[in-house]
């Protein structure tokens, strides 16, 4: 994740689901929906006996309609519209012999959603290349020492994701990726108004019916 002006937020580790459904035997349009989520926590102790926490926890999840948009031979390119809405919340609390300090920040974005899915099949392999862009309100909140602050803005939140599938068994396959998710305009502990962004490796498993 994207690291805090003094805190190395360094690597997390999280979950992601994903379903969707057919229409029709055709395969030509469909629902999606998928969720995303990881929690990291941040501990230290300074030089000086100053303790430093920071907590961070960001949540997406979106839901899409899916219709085929070029099919030939081994590759499938697919057009999704739909809904996404994608949560950051940030702590960063500093406490030290008569000193306190404790900001929290929470960021929520409601967004309209389009993208594409592009795949390549071939034997027991497959490869899949994914981008989905949303935009909508982000609202925000800053609390400093129980104070609070709300503010409106637009925010931008893009989505790429690569991967690679083996197949293991009828319907099974074993999969690896790469996800880069990223929010621009949000509100930060000890940042103010700045982007933020996390990206990293997939490890999976999927069936399909």
């Amino acid at each position: 994740m994207k690291d805090l002006t003094d805190i190395s937020r360094g690597f997390a580790y999280g979950v992601q689901f994903g379903a969707g459904y057919w229409f029709d035997d055709t395969k030509t349009t469909g629902i999606d929906a998928s969720l995303f989520n990881t929690h990291d926590t941040y501990h230290a102790v300074r030089q000086d006996g100053t303790l430093v926490t920071s907590p961070v926890t960001y949540t997406s999840t979106d839901f899409n309609l899916r219709g085929e948009l070029v099919s030939y031979e081994k590759v499938r390119v697919d057009g999704l519209i739909g809904y996404r809405y994608v949560q950051l919340h940030e702590k960063l609390t500093v406490t030290a012999p008569g000193f306190l300090s404790d900001v929290s920040t929470r960021n929520g974005v409601s967004a309209f959603q389009i993208g594409t899915v592009a795949d390549y099949q071939v034997g027991s392999y497959f490869a899949e290349a994914l981008l989905k862009l949303a935009f909508g309100r982000n609202s925000e909140t800053l609390s400093f020492n129980g104070v609070r602050a709300t503010d409106d803005k637009m925010c931008v939140v893009p989505e790429l994701g690569l991967r690679m599938g083996y197949q293991l068994g009828q319907g099974c396959w074993g999969t690896i990726g790469y996800t880069f998710q990223y929010m621009s305009n949000v509100v930060r502990p000890d940042r103010g108004e700045t982007d933020f962004f996390l990206h990293g490796v997939v490890v999976g498993f999927e069936a399909r019916f």
